[in-house]
C-alpha cells in the first residue's frame, strides 16, 4: 500500500498542529557586562535620534540575557517608551508591566509612571491606572502634568467608581479645565440607578447631584413612570437654574412632555359643595389646565358619582380600616392593653375597630355619653370624628389623663390650631397631611398654594393624585396609607 495517500492527511495536520501551539521564548546564555553596556548605549542613542525602530530591533532578540538588575531595568524602560513612540501600546504596557512588576521603585520615577499611566490608557488597560495615578498625585508635578493625570485617572475610574471620577473632574474644573465639566455630566449621564443614588449622595449640593436626580427622573420616563418622573423633576428647576443644569433639566422636562401623549380620563367626580369643588382643583392642577405646572395637557371627563359620602365614609375608602390598624398597632406599643371607644357610628365601625382590636390582641370598649365613669377610668381613648366632636371630648378633659387616639377624617391642622394644647403626646390618623414628606405631597401642596392661594384640602389631594394615578398606573399614590402623627409641644411630627 502506498504511503502518499496517509502522508498528504497527515502532513496538513502536523501543521495545523504546530500552529496552535504557544510560541516559547529560546534563553540564551548572558551577553558580559560590556557587551550589554555597549547594546545600550547604541540603544539610548537611538532613542535619542527618534529611532525606536532601531531600540527595538536591538533590544528585544537581547532582552531575555540580561540578568536581574540595573542594566535590564534600563533595557525594560527603553522597550517601554519605544514600542509607546512606535503607538504600539499593548507591547508597550507590557513592558511597563514588566518593569514595574521587576523593579517596584520604578514607580518612584516620575517619568516612567506618568508613561506607564499613557500607555495604560491607550492598550485599554485602564483598571492597571488609579493606584499609580493616585501616588503620582502626591508628588510635585506640573500643572500640565497635574492636568493630565486628574483627566487620565478621572476617564479610567468612569464606570468602575464614579463618585471618584468625579472628585477628580471637579479637581480639573478647578485647574481650569473647560471639557472636564461636560466629560463629567457624561459619566453621570451613562451611570447605574445604584450609582446615580451614590453620586446623588456624595454630591448633595452640587452641579453633579442635581444631575444625577435628574438622569434618575429620565430613568423613571424610560421604565414607564412619567409620574415618578414628574414628581423627580419639579421641584428640581430652581435648584437645576442655580447649579447650572436647567438646559439637563428642561430636556428632561419636555421629555415627560413628550412621552405623555394626549388622552382622555374618565375621574369619578365628588358630589356638589366645596367637596367636590375642592377635588376639580386638584384634579385641575394634575391635569395639566395651570400651564408649566406639570409638563403635560389631559382632557378629563368627569363622571359623578350618585352617593353622598360623609367625611368619615369617605375616609373609609381611603384608609379608614389602615388607619384604625396603624392607630391600635401604636396603642399596642405604647403599652395598653384596651381602649374606650368614643364616636359616632354604627355597626359598620363598631366592626372594623374590633377586629383590628383582635389582631393586636387589644379590648375595646365601646362607650356612650353615659359612661363617664369608664371614660376616666380608662388608660387609652380612641376617638373618632370630626373636629368638633372631638375638641368636645379633649376640652372637657377626657383627653388629659388617658393617652389618646384620634382618627381624623381629614388634614388635623386645624385641630391643633383649635384644641392643640389639650393633645400633648396625642396620636392621630388622618388621610392627607398638608406637612408629610411623602414622595410627591410637597410637589402637590406648593403647586396647589402657588396656583389657588390657600392650602389644600384631602379632597383636593385626593383629585390630584386619583389624576396622577389614572395617567401613571405603576405610581403608588401617597394617599394610600394613612398618616400617623404625633402631637409634641403642640406640633405634629409624622412617625410614618
Amino acid at each position: 500500500m502506498s504511503l502518499k495517500r496517509p502522508l498528504e492527511l497527515f502532513l496538513p495536520l502536523l501543521a495545523l498542529v504546530l500552529s496552535c501551539m504557544p510560541e516559547k521564548r529560546v534563553f540564551y546564555p548572558p551577553l558580559s557586562e560590556q557587551q550589554l553596556k555597549e547594546v545600550l548605549f547604541a540603544s539610548n542613542k537611538a532613542y535619542g535620534e527618534g529611532k525606536a525602530t532601531e531600540v527595538v530591533s536591538m533590544l528585544e532578540p537581547l532582552i531575555d540575557r540580561f540578568p536581574q538588575g540595573p542594566l535590564k531595568k534600563e533595557a525594560l524602560k527603553l522597550l517601554a517608551f519605544s514600542y509607546f513612540s512606535l503607538k504600539r501600546y499593548e507591547k508597550s504596557s507590557l513592558y511597563f508591566q514588566e518593569l514595574l512588576g521587576s523593579f517596584p521603585e520604578s514607580g518612584r520615577d516620575k517619568s516612567i509612571t506618568l508613561q506607564a499611566i499613557r500607555s495604560f490608557e491607550k492598550a485599554g488597560e485602564t483598571h492597571k491606572i488609579p493606584p499609580l495615578a493616585e501616588g503620582l498625585l502626591k508628588t510635585p508635578l506640573s500643572s500640565e502634568e497635574k492636568k493630565e493625570v486628574l483627566k487620565i485617572l478621572a476617564k479610567s475610574l468612569g464606570r468602575i467608581n464614579p463618585v471618584k471620577a468625579l472628585k477628580n473632574y471637579e479637581l480639573l474644573q478647578k485647574e481650569g479645565v473647560s471639557e472636564a465639566r461636560q466629560e463629567a455630566f457624561s459619566l453621570i449621564e451613562e451611570c447605574s440607578r445604584e450609582q446615580l443614588m451614590e453620586v446623588e449622595k456624595a454630591f448633595s449640593n452640587h452641579p453633579f447631584g442635581v444631575l444625577a436626580r435628574i438622569t434618575l427622573a429620565r430613568l423613571h420616563l424610560k421604565e414607564g413612570q412619567p409620574a415618578k418622573a414628574f414628581f423627580a423633576l419639579e421641584t428640581l428647576r430652581d435648584k437645576a437654574k442655580e447649579k447650572g443644569v436647567l438646559n439637563q433639566w428642561q430636556k428632561a422636562w419636555n421629555d415627560v412632555r413628550t412621552e405623555v401623549k394626549s388622552q382622555v380620563l374618565r375621574v369619578r367626580m365628588f358630589p356638589d359643595g366645596k367637596r367636590g369643588l375642592d377635588f376639580l382643583k386638584g384634579a385641575f392642577l394634575a391635569g395639566g389646565v395651570f400651564g408649566e405646572r406639570v409638563p403635560w395637557k389631559m382632557r378629563l371627563k368627569f363622571e359623578r358619582s350618585p352617593e353622598d359620602t360623609s367625611g368619615t365614609l369617605l375616609f373609609g375608602v381611603y384608609g379608614f380600616e389602615k388607619g384604625i390598624k396603624g392607630l391600635l398597632e401604636l396603642a399596642k406599643r405604647e403599652g395598653l392593653t384596651e381602649l374606650a371607644l368614643i364616636g359616632p357610628g354604627g355597626e359598620r365601625l363598631k366592626e372594623v375597630v374590633s377586629k383590628a382590636a383582635k389582631a393586636q390582641g387589644l379590648e375595646v370598649l365601646r362607650l356612650g355619653p353615659d359612661d363617664k365613669d369608664k371614660k376616666e377610668k380608662a388608660k387609652g381613648l380612641l376617638l373618632v370624628g370630626e373636629e368638633k366632636d372631638i375638641c368636645s371630648v379633649l376640652a372637657q378633659g377626657e383627653g388629659k389623663g388617658p393617652k389618646v387616639f384620634v382618627l381624623l377624617p381629614k388634614d388635623p391642622s386645624g385641630l391643633l390650631r383649635v384644641c392643640g394644647r389639650y393633645m400633648e403626646g396625642a396620636f392621630l390618623a388622618c388621610p392627607f397631611w398638608e406637612s408629610s414628606t411623602r414622595d410627591g405631597v410637597r410637589e402637590f401642596v406648593q403647586g396647589y398654594r402657588s396656583v389657588y392661594g390657600e392650602s389644600p384640602s384631602f379632597q383636593a389631594a385626593l383629585g390630584y393624585f386619583e389624576v396622577i394615578k389614572a395617567l401613571d398606573p405603576s405610581f403608588r399614590s401617597p394617599l394610600e396609607d394613612p398618616f400617623l402623627l404625633k402631637v409634641t409641644r403642640g406640633s405634629a411630627l409624622e412617625l410614618r
